[in-house]
């Protein structure tokens, strides 16, 4: 019961900084780097721009005392959960779909913006490409989508940054609240 109380904590902080990764993953997709994540020479299949967003939650995490919450909600939770007294039960299963929503909501928060205006990038090579089809659009499309992909993700960081603080801090409040309520 005690280790079902452990991995709930971590799974519902680390939730946050996976759905950072997978909106990473959605925008290295979308600006054309999916098959760079196939020829990394690493054994782990992570990309570029996912990575990058994995680490930047990590700091952000470390940066708002996530660490910090998360061993005051373990403290918290000997006092309010007795020992053995941890059952899985609806409250539980609601707790993580939740925080999987959440997870997903912030993926596509972060990768909305990108994917939205790659589309219109790729509308608009192709309305070159119909009228002017002398010019090689896939000799100069991917250039451009992934020039104009990492101009967006450099210009949307502020803003991501407090999506991303946000998401975090719901994480933690609602383990936390879990825990905190005599569960």
């Amino acid at each position: 019961a005690e280790l079902g109380i452990g991995m709930l904590i971590g799974f519902g902080a680390s939730l946050p900084l996976m759905g950072m990764q997978l909106g990473g993953r959605m925008i290295a997709q979308q600006m054309g780097l999916g098959l760079a994540e196939v020829f990394s020479p690493g054994e782990q299949q992570a990309g570029i721009i996912s990575q990058l967003m994995f680490l930047f939650a990590l700091l952000a995490f470390l940066m708002v005392d996530g660490h910090l919450v998360l061993l005051g909600t373990l403290i918290d939770c000997f006092h309010t959960v007795p020992p053995g007294g941890f059952r899985v039960d609806q409250r539980v299963m609601d707790l993580i779909l939740g925080l999987l929503s959440s997870m997903l909501h912030l993926a596509i928060r972060v990768a909305g913006p990108l994917l939205c205006l790659v589309f219109l990038q790729s509308v608009a090579m192709g309305f070159i490409g119909r009228t002017v089809p002398q010019m090689n659009i896939l000799s100069i499309g991917f250039v451009v989508r992934i020039f104009v992909g990492v101009m967006i993700l450099i210009a949307a960081m502020q803003t991501k940054t407090g999506v991303m603080v946000d998401a975090i801090w719901h994480g933690l409040e609602s383990v936390t609240s879990f825990f905190g309520s005599g569960s």
